[in-house]
Parts: structure tokens; sequence; C-alpha cells
């Protein structure tokens, strides 16, 4: 299969320094392509996979000092566009949220699948209701719940378990390694009686 993958252009792919959507994106471009598929990956040109890579700016906005807001919106837009305009090459166009390929997938004949690795209920009402073109797809039950549409498919984030080491006699103790921010999901972090945090 002929397979766009599209992330956004604020983060490279994989990340420099965590995981999240854009080490499952690297992922997927890797198998893929050891698959035999003809993998084409629209991200930031500082991205590192071994399929082709198209973008529309050398550094991942995130880590260039002279990017601002309004050429962040700019990019984003631009590398999604620069798919579309040859979306009949693909036979899917596999898309991460949050790229703007809902938006220009109702141009296209080829159809294009969006994972949900996090979006608000109104966003995805508003995509199912407008794009009928575009199919999201969710990581987990519980993702579907909280969009209140239990007929979501779920197909759940692969990893490479070569590259986590494995403990037979594990300790008395969890560690998760990962960027804490209040809407991922581990209550009462660290004893506080309010909020939540937890790691990706």
């Amino acid at each position: 299969m002929k397979i766009a993958q599209i992330s956004s252009i604020y983060l490279s792919v994989p990340l420099k320094t965590h995981g999240g959507t854009e080490r499952i994106v690297f992922d997927l471009c890797q198998h893929l392509t050891r698959r035999g598929h003809q993998v084409e990956l629209f991200a930031s040109g500082d991205s590192k996979v071994n399929c082709l890579l198209q973008s529309v700016l050398p550094v991942a906005s995130e880590d260039d000092p002279q990017s601002t807001f309004y050429l962040e919106k700019e990019f984003e837009t631009r590398n999604t566009h620069n798919l579309y305009r040859q979306a009949d090459r693909f036979d899917i166009i596999h898309a991460h949220w949050p790229t703007l390929a809902p938006y220009f997938s109702s141009f296209a004949k080829t159809p294009t699948l969006i994972t949900y690795a996090y979006i608000e209920k109104k966003l995805h009402e508003y995509y199912r209701d407008h794009f009928p073109r575009c199919f999201p797809v969710c990581i987990s039950r519980a993702q579907a719940k909280m969009l209140g549409d239990d007929s979501l498919p779920v197909v759940y984030n692969g990893i490479e378990l070569e590259g986590i080491p494995f403990n037979k006699q594990p300790e008395d103790f969890f560690i998760a390694v990962g960027r804490m921010t209040p809407g991922k999901g581990i209550p009462r972090p660290f004893g506080s009686p309010k909020g939540h945090a937890s790691a990706s």
C-alpha cells in the first residue's frame, strides 16, 4: 500500500526528549516500511525516519527560536496542504490529531484515517458531522466513552518491546517517566488532595 502519515510540525518525529504521539508515528513509519509498504511522512524537516520525508520547514517549530504563534499556524496549514494536493498518490492518509487533516479530507478521494491521541468531545462531534471522508479511531475504550461514542473503533498504541527492559523480579515501587500535565489522568500526584496529573 501507499500510505501517507502526517504529524504536526510543532514536534519532530520522533521527539528528541520524550515519547507521545510522535513516537507512535515513528514506529508506524519504521514498521510499515519494513513490511514492504510505501510510506511517506509529512512532518518537520528534522524528523528521522526510514521512509520518504516531506517537510515545509527545516526544524520543528517548538525547537526553532525564530518561530512565532502565527508562523506555527501557517506551517501547520501548509504541511497539510502539501499532503492533500497530492492525496491521489496514496491509498490511505493516516493523520494524527491535532493536524488539520479533517478540514482537507472532503476534497480528496483518498480516505483519511485520523487517530485521536487526544481530542475534545465537541471537536469530534464537529468532525463527525462535517467531514464524512475522515474516519476517526480512538486509542482506548475509555477515550471513546469520554467522547460519548462507544461505536468508535479502538486501536491501541503499539510499543517496541525490544526497547523496554524487562525485570522478572520487580521491586516494590513504580516509576513513570514522562511529561506531567493536568489532563493526563493520574489523580492526586504525590499525595496532593486536589487536582490531578499524569505521565505520557
